[in-house]
């Protein structure tokens, strides 16, 4: 018994030991895979360390960051912007909760669509997560409502900001899906920014007529055609 008793405490170690030792090697296996991967798309430059600095850095896995920079790097980004992009991106990851396919792809839309640098990233991160901490809408709705209407709300004059408010208040105002929300903010964009729309716009009354000739000159925003549109709507009889 006391044979047994003393190879068991000498056993468990060591076959902790080995499972230890076993789990090293795939984490080693798994992330020379990734690295590889990562060489198809970015070149020589990737790094695995670079990765792990920034999965310390933030408190995050090294698949996450490996997720985030090389769909950064598959947008066209180099390795060294990639590095530099994904930390508001696990920024995000954090403090949104969102997946690293979430804040990868919602970002780069952002900057995409409204014409930005990746240096904005920062800012674009804080302006989502400060909405987020203060109205009833979720960093997740923003991105994903953004994504669905950007573009049109840049053609239509329509700034960052004030996209985000329009999807703010229509979060609380109706509590529907990010998706819903982008596509009703988009078909408001394209139906009312239409020529034969702004024609019927412009013979409502003179300062409409001055705000949508504003507008197509680029002077305005198709908010600014809003506005006005409603000021004359409320003058009108429902004739």
């Amino acid at each position: 018994l006391k044979w047994q008793i003393a190879m068991t405490a000498v056993m468990l170690p060591l076959r902790k030991i080995q499972e230890a030792l076993e789990s090293v090697n795939e984490t080693l296996i798994e992330t020379e895979k990734r690295v590889v991967s990562l060489q198809r798309v970015a070149g020589q430059a990737a790094n695995a360390n670079e990765l792990y600095d920034l999965a310390q850095k933030y408190g995050q896995t090294f698949d996450n960051v490996a997720d985030v920079v090389e769909n950064l790097v598959k947008s066209g980004y180099t390795w060294e912007e990639s590095l530099k992009a994904a930390e508001p991106a696990l920024l995000a990851i954090n403090v949104a909760e969102l997946d690293a396919a979430q804040a990868t792809e919602g970002l780069i839309a952002v900057v995409k669509q409204y014409g930005m640098e990746l240096e904005d990233l920062n800012y674009i991160q804080g302006v989502l997560n400060k909405t987020a901490d203060n109205a009833a809408v979720t960093t997740e709705k923003l991105l994903i409502a953004l994504q669905k209407t950007g573009s049109t709300a840049k053609n239509a004059n329509v700034s960052f900001e004030d996209t985000v408010g329009l999807i703010t208040a229509l979060s609380e105002g109706t509590a529907a899906s990010g998706q819903n929300i982008g596509n009703a903010l988009r078909s408001l964009f394209v139906f009312t920014s239409d020529r034969k729309a702004l024609d019927s716009f412009a013979g409502l009354s003179d300062g409409m007529a001055e705000t949508v000739k504003k507008y197509r000159a680029g002077k305005a925003s198709i908010l600014d055609v809003w506005k006005g549109l409603g000021g004359v709507l409320q003058g009108m009889n429902s004739q």
